[in-house]
């Protein structure tokens, strides 16, 4: 049997934080999300503890915890605030299978056998959070290691024991939260004097740590937060846990699991629904050589060979970035003057991470150049298992260091709820526009002046105008007239920012695979042999909320199939037949009512209030503040700032040039589901 690693997580007004000796709390996320995770995860239980309930005299707060029960698939033991036994009795009646008690066992021991006597002693653990008073000598402390209450921790766990507590949950408050191993003589010496269970806790930074406090203190367990949700020497937030087979390995445990074992769970087909029938193109005109057509993408046009203008511009692309042996003269160019302006510096290319293929291909291209990368990783707290196992999966073999920046979850919250509410299709606006500040933001703190960006036109195509915009001003002008919580942790892009990054800070963006010879699917094939990576089953699929947004909010709600700009992109550029494209393109997209469902109740929406925002008058960017005009009225200046590499090509091409053409409003498509209008044909770039 697996002995028990129990991720501890601590909770501040509602969102997950980490200490340091107890002290200094760091925001790391949604614990909502951080539940989903370690469900995928099949963690064995879960310790949530509010560090702030009892110092600020309130009660649990119930609303809350009935939410984290209600979504943890394994048992949850609960901790803060909690001061009676009608609180554990409605803390109990919400889920949770375990309550745990600190400055109430202290103040009132009574309260524990009451609680034992009613719950039953496996539903009662003490936290007994000890601080080092003297070399070999503790001392047992209550509100946040605050109040010394002048008791030694074996006194005090054996009077919890004889009162009737299943379980210790031991604390070095010193260790807490430095990853340097835990306190093996405290632990020892409290192990030693009582029967019941402990759980140590504090300073776990590997799975060695876990393994090395249970065979050598006593402890029959052991509690970690840290562990699970850093990365690095950067202490980048990376929610993990261990799999079976790496806590067998870290115990020396044999693997006693039955050859070819079948996978438990179904094959996702029941719970996997189609948008809707495949649409016709009859009476419609398409591209002859890719499938857009005036049926499926807004502002197109066609030359007199029926050449799409989107396929003109993959054309211009291809003329001016060459692939072979020219290509790989050009990139070797580009990282010989990478190397040479970080000489001095720890790093020398930053590469914006999220688990997925291209940016975990980016990190192994960078090592292959002799290049030192930060990955760097904008945590908007909707992140899937998969893309937390990818990222930590090739950091880890390719010895790279993470940074990462967290969002404020109720905040960003907020904006998607703003978005949706303003009409428009473009949602996943605030997730793309916050990666690239926070790339920014990562190449001034250390020093980077080069940007490595995974984006391919011969794989991704570019996306249409009419599909998805986004700028700063935009943002910030929903968010004014929908969001309701301020704008405090999302890193916004106003335009003088976005010039001084370009021009002051000289920073210069390469997108790499526009060198390659680049083929999607052998990169996933390297990829997975490589390091374990796993494929997340469709392209930018790794993020819960932006799966949402490809899978169900695009195709239900405006008829865009965003899957049509990477078979377009692959078909232009010879990676698959015309026809096979068609075929399955003609499959409308799948998803995930479970998904669906879970959008809904996190942002807080009723089924009515959903069918609401879902059904609203259609808009677009034009109908809000933006920058659109004033990139146009600069475009001599991004031209050259194009030209020097400090934007991409497709932003001066999609947000400098004007057009005319129909505006994108979508109409009813026969299936039942808002597509594309037709777009005019006096379209211009």
């Amino acid at each position: 049997m697996i002995p028990r690693i129990i991720p501890c997580l601590l909770l501040q007004d509602g969102a997950l934080v980490k200490t340091v000796g107890f002290s200094n709390p760091a925001y790391i996320g949604d614990p909502r999300n951080a539940i989903l995770i370690f469900n995928e995860k099949e963690v064995d239980e879960l310790v949530f503890l509010d560090i702030v309930a009892t110092k600020h005299r309130r009660e649990p707060d119930f609303t809350l915890i009935e939410r984290l029960a209600s979504e943890c698939f394994m048992p949850i033991a609960y901790g803060g605030g909690v001061s009676s036994l009608d609180q554990m009795r409605r803390i109990l009646r919400r889920g949770v299978e375990k309550i745990v008690l600190n400055s109430a066992a202290v103040a009132n021991s009574s309260l524990v056998r009451e609680a034992s006597l009613e719950f039953g002693s496996q539903a009662v653990v003490v936290s007994v959070d000890a601080r080092e008073s003297g070399p070999g000598k503790w001392t047992v402390c209550t509100q946040g290691a605050e109040v010394d209450t002048g008791r030694h921790p074996v006194e005090f766990a054996l009077a919890m024991q004889e009162a009737g507590a299943g379980e210790i949950l031991l604390t070095s408050t010193v260790r807490d939260g430095t990853m340097k191993g835990y306190d093996l003589e405290l632990t020892r010496q409290v192990a030693s004097a009582v029967d019941i269970p402990i759980i140590a806790n504090g300073g776990a930074g590997s799975l060695g740590d876990c393994a090395q406090v249970m065979r050598h203190s006593g402890a029959q367990a052991c509690a970690a937060g840290s562990l699970f949700v850093y990365y690095g020497g950067n202490r980048a937030v990376l929610i993990s846990y261990p799999t079976p087979a790496e806590r067998r390995r870290a115990f020396d445990l044999p693997d006693t699991r039955p050859p070819f074992a079948v996978q438990s769970g179904d094959s996702g087909s029941s719970r996997s629904v189609q948008n809707g029938p495949a649409q016709s193109t009859e009476g419609r005109r398409v591209c002859t050589r890719c499938l857009y057509g005036t049926h499926n993408v807004p502002i197109i046009s066609f030359d007199e060979r029926g050449v799409c203008n989107y396929c003109r511009t993959l054309d211009e692309l291809e003329r001016e970035y060459p692939r072979g042996n020219e290509g790989g003269r050009i990139l070797e160019g580009i990282a010989e003057q990478i190397r040479r302006a970080g000489q001095g510096k720890k790093y020398d290319v930053a590469v914006g991470v999220s688990g997925g293929c291209d940016s975990s291909y980016m990190l192994v291209l960078a090592k292959q150049l002799g290049l030192r990368p930060l990955a760097v990783h904008f945590d908007n707290t909707w992140n899937s298992r998969i893309a937390v196992e990818n990222i930590q999966r090739v950091l880890s073999r390719l010895k790279i260091d993470l940074h990462t920046y967290v969002v404020n979850n109720d905040e960003y919250d907020d904006i998607y709820r703003a978005f949706l509410a303003a009409g428009t299709p473009d949602a996943e606006a605030p997730t793309d526009l916050g990666l690239a500040v926070v790339l920014n933001k990562a190449c001034e703190q250390f020093g980077i002046r080069y940007i490595f960006e995974g984006h391919s036109y011969r794989t991704e195509g570019i996306c249409p105008l009419g599909w998805l915009y986004m700028d700063g001003r935009y943002i910030r002008e929903v968010h004014r007239r929908f969001g309701r919580l301020a704008m405090r942790t999302y890193p916004n892009m106003p335009l003088t920012s976005f010039l001084r990054w370009t021009i002051a800070k000289r920073l210069v963006k390469i997108r790499p695979l526009y060198y390659l010879d680049y083929q999607k699917e052998r990169t996933k094939e390297l990829l997975a042999r490589e390091f374990d990576w796993q494929w997340y089953g469709g392209h930018h699929l790794e993020n819960r909320f932006t799966a949402f947004f490809h899978t169900y909010f695009w195709p239900r709600r405006w008829g865009i199939d965003g899957r049509l700009l990477g078979h377009c992109a692959l078909v232009w550029s010879g990676q698959m037949q015309r026809a096979q494209a068609a075929k399955e393109l003609d499959t409308p997209p799948i998803y995930d009512p479970r998904l669906v469902e879970y959008v809904r109740t996190r942002l807080g929406y009723s089924d009515s209030q959903w069918e609401e925002v879902m059904t609203l008058p259609k808009r677009t960017y034009r109908d809000y503040p933006n920058y659109k005009a004033t990139f146009e009225r600069m475009r001599p200046l991004f031209w050259m700032l194009y030209r020097m590499n400090r934007v991409p090509k497709s932003f001066y091409m999609k947000y400098c040039l004007p057009y005319r053409g129909a505006e994108f409003r979508g109409h009813t498509p026969s299936w039942g589901a808002p597509v594309a209008a037709a777009a005019a044909e006096d379209v211009t770039w």
